[in-house]
């Protein structure tokens, strides 16, 4: 069982590594970069979809690097069952989910600083939700619907039924019970990590094109 928690939270902590880490930057850098769109879309150099889809195009080369680089140093080193593959694309979907959230953030706010201020609004939720702290039963039941909006929590869950799927020890089916990770079938957890990721790209767009016509 020690084994267990220490390798589930392993796990968990490589992801909230990666939810960080790109989620802060296009929090930060969206906010910094948006003066210049503003200017250029003024001007009709472009509209608003060509930029979401080229800056969209730049995250995901980034973001794949980064995340390869994660994944390269920490995978062989803790020995996980799961495909290197499977948990290099779990922790890539979060990754360009997590900064779709943090472009709607930063589509709304001006200055940076308010962006780095509303860094937890994006991230505590995420972690108080997915059952990794505190356990789903423990959460009061009229809260409990807000877990379905965290893409961290599909992360953990897809994480878990890979690692620990054909493990037929109690402790790992009382692990995965307690996290709902059977309340669903495993692909549409990757249908919702897709559909965060498109919803929040439009929201994102919807408001960066309303401040644009507005100025």
């Amino acid at each position: 069982a020690l084994n267990l928690q220490a390798e589930f939270g392993a796990i968990a902590n490589l992801l909230i590594s990666t939810m960080f880490g790109v989620a802060q930057s296009s929090l930060l850098d969206f906010p910094k970069d948006r003066p210049v769109f503003l200017r250029e879309y003024s001007t009709n150099h472009y509209s608003v979809v060509p930029y979401f889809l080229s800056r969209l195009s730049i995250e995901c080369t980034v973001t794949f690097c980064q995340t390869l680089v994660q994944l390269l140093a920490a995978y062989f080193l803790m020995s996980l069952r799961m495909r290197f593959v499977v948990f290099l694309a779990i922790n890539f979907v979060l990754a360009i989910a997590s900064t779709s959230i943090g472009i709607v953030i930063g589509s709304i706010v001006e200055d940076p600083s308010v962006a780095a201020e509303l860094m937890p609004v994006l991230i505590v939720p995420q972690l108080l939700f997915s059952g990794f702290f505190i356990s789903i039963d423990l959460i009061p039941s009229f809260l409990r619907w807000a877990q379905y909006l965290c893409s961290f929590t599909y992360a953990i869950r897809l994480s878990s039924y890979y690692e620990f799927g054909d493990c037929e020890y109690d402790t790992c089916l009382d692990l995965l019970y307690r996290n709902g990770v059977f309340e669903l079938d495993t692909v549409w957890y990757w249908v919702i990590l897709l559909s965060i990721t498109i919803v929040f790209r439009i929201t994102g767009m919807v408001f960066l094109r309303s401040k644009a016509s507005f100025k």
